[in-house]
């Protein structure tokens, strides 16, 4: 894990502009209609409609919609709009690189194009690495694929994505404390004095998990550790489940694009929270523990993007359930999924061998 946090990985991302590419007459019908004013616009050419979004008085995005508002609510929205970006794309003939690796494996556009909204259609994540877009109508069906990567669907540089990302975690007003989940005793295994561990669910190797962790009071209940004398336990819970110990998070965040670094004073949880907002799992592994020092590595893994925000910390136990307790932080933000599931599975062959 200490590899994996000492890697930065280094992404070439292209802003999303049809500026010099678009049709002449389509580019003068949006300076008409919108006056290069930022907003959404609907409008009609040759015959197709599309969805214009101005931001900063720049293009930011176009589309040709395929899907109705229902749809977007229950399935991942963000990926629905690149689907119909790269639909936009198609029908002006653009031939914009950015969706060379839109692919199908069966249909084609003009299959897509010709359901006209009647088909049925799902949506399928492949192990954060493609979607699985798939139409069909009656005996009538188009799949189309393409990688998963938090650059498709949020428009801008790396830097400009980590900043989006800096500043909305800074606005953020964390919602009510996480409730801890209730458990039986039979759901425990013991595995100390009085310790006993949830098995939660493993994110790539058995060590990066969600296992949370227990006594059973003198009723016979379990209760969630939270106290000092059992640090290891403790923190875990304190990033996994909350309703306990407080800590401030000095976070230290790598900045990819220019090389820079930005500090952040942030309450722990409230950092746990923001990115469980942004549709992160959250999965947490023990580094080492060694005279009053903890350390260990935070996986915030969004799998409709396909990133993860890897967070390494280190904490001084002796000041767990104090207002004193400062965890160290040092982040690194969107790291691809692929990189990291490559690294685990490349480190658990060579251990093999």
């Amino acid at each position: 894990m200490k590899t994996l946090y000492s890697i930065l990985i280094l992404l070439s991302l292209i802003p999303f502009t049809h500026s010099q590419t678009l049709p002449q007459q389509l580019n003068k019908k949006i300076a008409l209609q919108t006056g290069w004013t930022d907003g959404i616009y609907k409008i009609n050419y040759n015959g197709y409609n599309f969805i214009i979004d101005i931001t900063n008085k720049e293009l930011k995005s176009l589309r040709s919609p395929l899907f109705n508002d229902s749809l977007k609510k229950n399935i991942n929205n963000q990926a629905l709009n690149y689907i119909e970006e790269a639909f936009a794309d198609y029908l002006l003939e653009l031939n914009s690189p950015q969706f060379n690796d839109c692919l199908f494996e069966k249909g084609t556009w003009d299959i897509v194009k010709a359901f006209q909204n009647n088909a049925s259609f799902k949506l399928l994540n492949n192990n954060s690495r493609t979607y699985i877009a798939t139409w069909q109508k009656k005996d009538t069906i188009a799949v189309l694929t393409f990688p998963i990567s938090y650059d498709r669907v949020n428009k801008g540089t790396r830097g400009e994505i980590e900043n989006r990302y800096i500043d909305g975690l800074k606005k953020f007003s964390s919602k009510e404390v996480r409730t801890p989940p209730q458990y039986n005793v039979t759901d425990l295994k013991k595995i100390g004095d009085n310790i006993y561990e949830h098995s939660g669910e493993i994110y790539t190797i058995n060590k990066v998990n969600k296992n949370s962790y227990f006594t059973i009071n003198e009723k016979g209940q379990a209760q969630l550790i939270m106290e000092s004398k059992n640090p290891i336990p403790t923190i875990a819970n304190m990033i996994l489940i909350g309703n306990g110990f407080e800590g401030t998070l000095e976070l230290k965040i790598s900045k990819h694009e220019y090389g820079e670094s930005e500090i952040i004073n942030i309450p722990l949880e409230k950092f746990i929270q923001y990115n469980i907002a942004n549709g992160c799992d959250i999965f947490w592994g023990l580094d080492s523990f060694n005279s009053n020092i903890l350390k260990g590595t935070i996986f915030c893994y969004n799998s409709n993007e396909g990133y993860d925000h890897i967070i390494r910390i280190e904490v001084k136990t002796s000041l767990l359930g104090s207002n004193k307790l400062v965890i160290k932080g040092y982040a690194s933000l969107f790291v691809p999924t692929n990189n990291i599931q490559n690294l685990f599975q490349d480190k658990n062959e060579k251990n093999k061998n």
